[in-house]
């Protein structure tokens, strides 16, 4: 008697996407923002922070990942309670990675730094030669000048990574 497993995967081709360097492009948000203060708005956060540029994941050929974040960091003054983003830390993630489909890749990775969320999750979708992530958070999308303080609120964000 012979029988077909429904629990055998089909291997997906995934070495378009190893030894590259994956560097994000683009952090969009729906609206523009003026989220560092100078008086100029973008629609890409990359404008307004530069060190956002700066993530970065790397892919083997034993699905393994090395994973750079950009972090930013919240700065909360004693005297007034103002609150005022700046470039941070780099947050250094490893983990594995998953093809789910041929067009969505997860990434599967685990943080050693104290932060919080040390284990996460993030998939992206494979478009031509681009990954794009498409995420809901709470995040800043304007800030009060007479509290000094930002307002946030559940947007959907868009992160492009190329090589």
């Amino acid at each position: 008697m012979n029988s077909c497993s429904s629990n055998d995967k089909e291997e997906i081709d995934f070495s378009n996407l190893t030894n590259r360097q994956w560097k994000r492009t683009n952090y969009n948000l729906p609206t523009p923002f003026d989220f560092n203060l100078d008086g100029t708005s973008s629609i890409n956060m990359l404008d307004e922070f530069d060190c956002l540029a700066d993530e970065y994941f790397i892919l083997s050929d034993d699905k393994q990942v090395n994973y750079y974040s950009s972090l930013l960091l919240l700065t909360i003054s004693s005297q007034d309670n103002s609150e005022v983003y700046s470039c941070g830390i780099t947050r250094f993630s490893i983990g594995t990675f998953e093809m789910i489909n041929s067009n969505t890749i997860q990434l599967n990775l685990k943080s050693f730094d104290g932060i919080s969320n040390p284990e996460y999750s993030i998939q992206f979708k494979i478009i031509g030669d681009k990954l794009t992530r498409i995420e809901t958070i709470n995040h800043p999308t304007s800030y009060n000048t007479i509290t000094h303080k930002y307002q946030k609120e559940f947007v959907q964000i868009e992160e492009l990574f190329e090589y």
